[in-house]
């Protein structure tokens, strides 16, 4: 479903630059712990890391059910149809990764036997390691934060595309500004 009209609502805009913000900081925060010592310190920051997936995870599904709620925003301009497709096609593939890189890193902290405190709110776990699940869900994680990054870089290639080739005020209206 597409929206006919152009304008974003506060809610779409917020969940927009939310999410942004969680998985550029989630993405930057765990290439950060793949070289980081392993140790306490190191338990102590994927802790911190299961935590605020667990709260990516949350708003992911909010954002889900507000997209399928409210449909797609309108192209502006006159897009191309493959640009449409493919454009539709990122969007959905970053909706779909904001659900299934949380539920990976849980996979991979459960099948490690590793309990989630979320912010002393509740606790997740633990439960009876199992390798295979660990196993499984790093490796899951890992390539889907390369095909995340990728999809990142793609979006925002095309906002600055739309930007500043197009000057369609696609940009500007995701920042909440008139078109």
């Amino acid at each position: 479903m597409t929206r006919p009209d152009h304008k974003l609502t506060i809610m779409t805009i917020a969940f927009h630059w939310l999410i942004a913000i969680l998985v550029i900081g989630m993405l930057a925060f765990g290439l950060y712990l793949e070289d980081f010592p392993r140790g306490l310190d190191y338990e102590r920051l994927v802790g911190w890391h299961g935590a605020i997936g667990v709260v990516v995870l949350a708003a992911g599904v909010l954002r889900l059910v507000w997209r399928l709620i409210e449909g797609m925003p309108a192209p502006l301009g006159s897009p191309l149809r493959w640009q449409t497709l493919f454009a539709k096609a990122v969007h959905w593939l970053l909706i779909a990764a904001i659900l299934l890189m949380p539920a990976t890193g849980l996979m991979m902290s459960l099948g490690h036997g590793r309990m989630i405190n979320v912010f002393s709110l509740f606790v997740i776990g633990p439960y009876a390691p199992d390798h295979d699940l660990a196993d499984l869900g790093s490796s899951l994680h890992g390539k889907l934060a390369k095909l995340v990054i990728a999809a990142l870089i793609l979006h925002a290639g095309a906002a600055v595309k739309h930007h500043l080739w197009d000057r369609d005020g696609t940009l500007k209206r995701m920042l909440g500004r008139a078109e």
